[in-house]
């Protein structure tokens, strides 16, 4: 029983210096040395989710301009009249005033992207909300370029047209555009609008381009068959 008193007697003693230590409370050294870890490890968690929210938003401003280019694409095609697959020489890019003219009706930017993308949304190659801005509020800036289809204009005439379509992120988000848009550049596309950014661009070939060389492809291995004969 004297034991057991003991004990007790001992417990009591730890829990009384346990509970002075605990009113003793933080000295101002204590708190501010706690308050400064949070604060460091507070600032690194926001520097890396500042950086995942951009990287993402450039992803994303990406793949939406790859929407554009498949969509430019589509309308192309959709304006080219039965057997006639090769270079063709009636078909349009949206926007575009005339077949192979090379020049919308507008005349000025930002005219002439609102009416390529106005084509593109008439046609249901776009969704009509299709903003026509960045993640950053910076625009598309939609053009047509002769000469640049395959490979050099024609005296007289223009049989090559291309689409171009640029616009202005972030410099520190630049590489991961051209990581994710196809025929996508951050370099050679033109000053950007303000600092901090870069104007990043991307070339839409004629599409006919592709037709020809699927059809010179299949042309090549029909002789090479018939070369090798039976």
């Amino acid at each position: 029983m004297a034991v057991e008193v003991q004990m007790s007697s001992a417990r009591r003693a730890r829990l009384g210096r346990w509970w002075a230590a605990a009113g003793r409370g933080f000295t101002l050294i204590e708190l501010g040395v706690v308050l400064a870890v949070i604060s460091i490890m507070a600032a690194a968690v926001m520097v890396d989710v500042v950086e995942i929210f951009k990287n993402r938003a450039a992803q994303n401003n990406a793949e939406e301009l790859y929407v554009l280019q498949q969509a430019a694409k589509d309308f192309f095609h959709g304006t080219i009249k039965d057997g006639d697959i090769v270079d063709p020489l009636n078909a349009r890019w949206p926007g575009e005033g005339g077949p192979q003219t090379c020049a919308t009706v507008a005349n000025s930017q930002p005219a002439i992207t609102n009416a390529i993308l106005q084509d593109l949304k008439d046609q249901d190659y776009l969704k009509q909300d299709f903003a026509g801005k960045n993640a950053w509020d910076q625009p598309y800036i939609i053009d047509l370029k002769p000469g640049a289809g395959h490979g050099g204009g024609h005296a007289g005439q223009v049989f090559d047209c291309a689409m171009w379509v640029a616009t202005d992120v972030p410099t520190e988000v630049a590489g991961v555009i051209e990581t994710y848009l196809p025929l996508g550049k951050c370099s050679g596309c033109g000053s950007a609008s303000a600092a901090g950014y870069t104007r990043c661009c991307t070339q839409i070939p004629k599409p006919g381009i592709e037709a020809s060389m699927a059809l010179a492809k299949d042309a090549f291995e029909e002789m090479v068959r018939h070369a090798a004969g039976p």
